[in-house]
Formats: structure tokens, C-alpha cells, sequence
């Protein structure tokens, strides 16, 4: 379903489907214009929903309050393995709230967060999420305007854990 702009009506009718008996697996809804409140209703819609393992939601103008209704979500959900947050307009307040649903997630295992504004301080706060969080495997974070601040907040994160053979961290064209 990328790339048909379905907006937020289209989101609120799928996250509505989706509370229903959904067996729907993955959801690819990049560039389908859903912004904040579609992000809503998804977010709403994975509080529920026991089946979707895959969730793309590239290119959907999701700002910080959008990705508070994911993040709230990622608390309860116990299915969803894979995020695709790539190109949206998320900054450090966002993350902040997904860094703290990060730290209980035991699920979620790939998260693309590419190509948003992140800032130091929202490496700062997936940081210290990764020190606890158990789950994450892959996490993409190539251009995302690292400084050198930034990059030592990840530095110190794979310096103080024993578990670093399991990450995958892509930091390709971070500008560091």
C-alpha cells in the first residue's frame, strides 16, 4: 500500500481493521501522507492487534507527538518485530518517548530511524534505552546529523555492554 496516499482517513480505517481480527502481518504504509494523527490511530491499533510483526511507515510526515502514539504502543505490543521510521520529521522529543518504550520492548528487534533529526539529544535517550533494552538487533540511524557529541553517547553504550555482538548499528552518512 506505498505510495497511495491514503492520508489519515486511510490509516484510521486500516487501524480500525486492524483491531478486528486482523491475521495481517506486515504493513508497508511508506509515503501514504499519514502524519501525526494516522500515527495515532496505528498506535492505537498495535495496542490491540496480536498478528502485525512489520510495520513501514516511511515518508509519512510522523513529527514527535505521532511517534508518542507508536511508542505507547511498543509498551503493550508483543508482536511487532520490525519499525521503519525512515525520512519522517522526528527530533529528540520523539525519541525520548520511544527511548523509554525501548527499555521495556522485549519484541521489537529492527528499527529504522534514517534520515530524521534526531540531535544529540535523542541519541542521548536511545542510548541510555539500549543499555537495558534486550531485544533490538538492527538499528539504522544513518543520516541523522551525528556530531561528535552524539557519536560518544553511542561510543559509551558499546563500550559498557557485554552484549555488543548482537547489534547491527548502521551509522552510514551519519555526517559524523
Amino acid at each position: 500500500m506505498c505510495f497511495e496516499a491514503i492520508g489519515v482517513a486511510g490509516a484510521q480505517y486500516l487501524a480500525s481493521a486492524m483491531q478486528t481480527g486482523s491475521t495481517l502481518q506486515t504493513l508497508n504504509l511508506s509515503s501514504n501522507e499519514i502524519g501525526e494523527e494516522g500515527a495515532q490511530h496505528l498506535g492505537s491499533a498495535l495496542q490491540i492487534n496480536k498478528t502485525l510483526t512489520n510495520l513501514f511507515l516511511c515518508w509519512n510526515y510522523i513529527s514527535d507527538s505521532g511517534l508518542l502514539h507508536l511508542a505507547g504502543a511498543l509498551l503493550t505490543n508483543t508482536t511487532l518485530v520490525a519499525l521503519d521510521l525512515e525520512h519522517n520529521y522526528i527530533n529528540g522529543e520523539g525519541i525520548m518517548h520511544l527511548g523509554n518504550a525501548l527499555q521495556d520492548n522485549k519484541v521489537l528487534t529492527n528499527l529504522n530511524l534514517s534520515d530524521n533529526h534526531i540531535g544529540d539529544d535523542g541519541i542521548q535517550h536511545l542510548a541510555i534505552a539500549l543499555l537495558t533494552n534486550i531485544a533490538l538487533e538492527i538499528l539504522n540511524l544513518s543520516s541523522i546529523h551525528l556530531t561528535t557529541e552524539g557519536a560518544r553517547y553511542l561510543s559509551d553504550v558499546l563500550q559498557n555492554t557485554q552484549d555488543v555482538d548482537r547489534w547491527r548499528l548502521r551509522l552510514l552518512r551519519s555526517g559524523y
